[in-house]
């Protein structure tokens, strides 16, 4: 393994359900994240993103029967197989996630202050005074007004934009070697929204973390990320630098989603939308047939799609999972 590789993941599955319909939102997902990097994900509502990230912390979905399978490497240490004692000392700590709801992060009858702390206290033994410099400085970091008063204040005495700036306080304030933000842009407003990508950006370059940003929103994959991964119905579909998958995006899949994006230049236009539905996420025995799974929505498709396609490596580290990609410029 490389020495800049942070986190590599290989054949990732998370599956739940009856063994005879079980269901796969995560099917055979394979990346690597560098030092320093930005990863985004990319993908309808329900193509497997927000599971994607909880995986990767370890944390199965709250479903009958849950397994996580595959491998996750964090600068070389095996998480899969860890005890719960042992995952703990990652989380927060070397890997850290903030959530979409900060409402929903966030316990609503304690002091945000202690909330924020605690993720210190579960993994050292450190004094009052030394605990509260560091929640003040973790509340300064993310821009916090007041500190010295927000650090006694309750989550429903400020605004949805401070308690996600304070989400974000308890990511990294454990000073994570990899944090993974699930869209946490989506309560905000624009004007704000832009701050916090700020944020985040200035926060990444103090600490010289590697980030993972899920979101289906293209223009925070162009101002945020450095490569980006597609996935669809559990799948990533493509991979690429940003700038190249703007330019040319090899699936069709990704073509049609960066079609759907609206234009604020030219004459107004009906919105493009992707014909069709995605495929119900039933995962399947090996001895089964497989097939494409954006074939039936594909203006490309034919016969030969309706088996699995396979991945095809190209130029700069890109990845295209597809029988006929698109054409490159």
């Amino acid at each position: 393994m490389s020495n800049d590789i942070v986190l590599d993941v290989r054949n990732l599955r998370v599956s739940f359900g009856p063994e005879e319909t079980r269901l796969a939102p995560v099917d055979d997902i394979s990346f690597e994240l560098n030092q320093g990097e930005t990863l985004g994900i990319v993908g309808e509502s329900g193509s497997g993103k927000s599971t994607l990230g909880m995986a990767l912390m370890c944390l199965a979905p709250a479903a009958q029967n849950a397994r996580i399978e595959g491998s996750i490497k964090l600068q070389g240490r095996e998480l899969m197989g860890l005890s719960a004692d042992e995952m703990r000392s990652i989380r927060g700590h070397s890997m850290a996630m903030i959530l979409q709801d900060p409402m929903a992060s966030l316990n609503p009858v304690r002091l945000l202050g202690d909330q924020v702390g605690e993720v210190i206290t579960a993994h050292q033994m450190i004094s009052r005074d030394s605990l509260k410099s560091r929640v003040l400085k973790a509340f300064t970091s993310v821009r916090i007004a007041s500190p010295e008063q927000r650090i006694n204040a309750y989550p429903h005495q400020i605004s949805g934009g401070m308690r996600q700036r304070i989400v974000g306080a308890a990511a990294i304030i454990g000073q994570p070697q990899v944090l993974i933000a699930d869209e946490p842009t989506t309560s905000l407003d624009v004007t704000i929204q832009a701050q916090y990508l700020d944020l985040l950006k200035d926060l990444q370059r103090e600490m010289g973390m590697a980030m993972i940003f899920i979101t289906h929103d293209f223009g925070v994959v162009a101002k945020m990320c450095d490569r980006v991964a597609v996935i669809y119905a559990g799948q990533i579909v493509e991979t690429a630098r940003v700038r190249d998958l703007f330019r040319t995006p090899r699936h069709w899949y990704t073509a049609a989603l960066i079609a759907c994006v609206p234009k604020l230049q030219g004459e107004a236009k009906r919105l493009a939308a992707i014909e069709g539905q995605p495929p119900r996420l039933v995962s399947r025995k090996p001895d089964q047939p497989t097939a494409c799974r954006f074939a039936p929505r594909c203006p490309a498709a034919d016969k030969v799609c309706e088996q699995a396609p396979p991945e095809t490596q190209l130029a700069n580290g890109a990845m295209v999972r597809c029988w006929h990609p698109r054409e490159a410029s």
